[in-house]
């Protein structure tokens, strides 16, 4: 099998509302000296690479809000599951003939957020500083064919545009010829992947709410006395 043992960047797809289908398809296979893209995912996962989800039993009242709350990418995280069946297992509903595309499926407790540094898609902003908006949390932009920067991004009208510093510390001179083309969701996209390799920092998490500290119990005064 392709992905156990490995942490994967896939595509994201909700392919039926009615239903609350959704699957993923492997993009981009994390590995020590970079990223390497499933060049194999429609052969390995017939008909079109896509992996159907289905909801972990620990989840199922929330899994279709949390399904959309991760955007276009997501990671399916096999790093501790390194057995063929463990978690990707022959899809029992696909006959051909029910209109499930998809011969495998993935329990949705390994289907997590792309972490921030993972990938950034690469845009090329207007005269007005606008694009379309991405789907990585980071944009790579591009000027005479050279990535100027890497930055967060926010919404703006239809589109969206690049807000605060450039959060790229190191060299950028090589991360053109490291941008990787792939096709998402039907369209024609460019990464850049490990942002960590061009002086991004991960961002912090927030830090967790601290619970108010209880007040101890008032003592009890013992039988007899008043």
């Amino acid at each position: 099998m392709l992905l156990p043992g490995k942490m994967t960047l896939g595509c994201l797809q909700e392919d039926n509302p009615v239903k609350f289908y959704f699957r993923v398809r492997p993009l981009l296979i994390k590995e020590e000296d970079g990223c390497r893209i499933v060049e194999e995912a429609a052969e390995v996962f017939p008909s079109d690479g896509y992996i159907r989800i289905v909801p972990d039993k620990n989840e199922m009242g929330y899994f279709k809000t949390r399904m959309r709350g991760l955007g276009r990418y997501c990671v399916i995280d096999l790093r501790r599951h390194t057995g063929e069946n463990d978690k990707i297992r022959q899809n029992k509903n696909h006959t051909g003939e029910n209109g499930d595309r998809n011969a495998f499926i993935v329990y949705s407790d390994v289907i997590v957020a792309a972490p921030a540094t993972l990938a950034a898609e690469a845009v090329c902003p207007d005269q007005d500083g606008l694009f379309p908006a991405p789907g990585t949390k980071y944009v790579a932009v591009l000027q005479d064919d050279s990535v100027r920067g890497i930055y967060a991004w926010e919404e703006k009208a239809d589109s969206a545009c690049i807000v605060g510093d450039n959060l790229a510390a190191g060299d950028l001179s090589a991360a053109a010829a490291a941008l990787i083309d792939l096709t998402v969701d039907g369209a024609s996209v460019r990464l850049l992947t490990d942002l960590e390799k061009w002086g991004v920092a991960a961002p912090k998490e927030p830090e967790p709410e601290r619970a108010a500290p209880e007040r101890p119990a008032p003592e009890r005064p013992a039988p007899g006395v008043r």
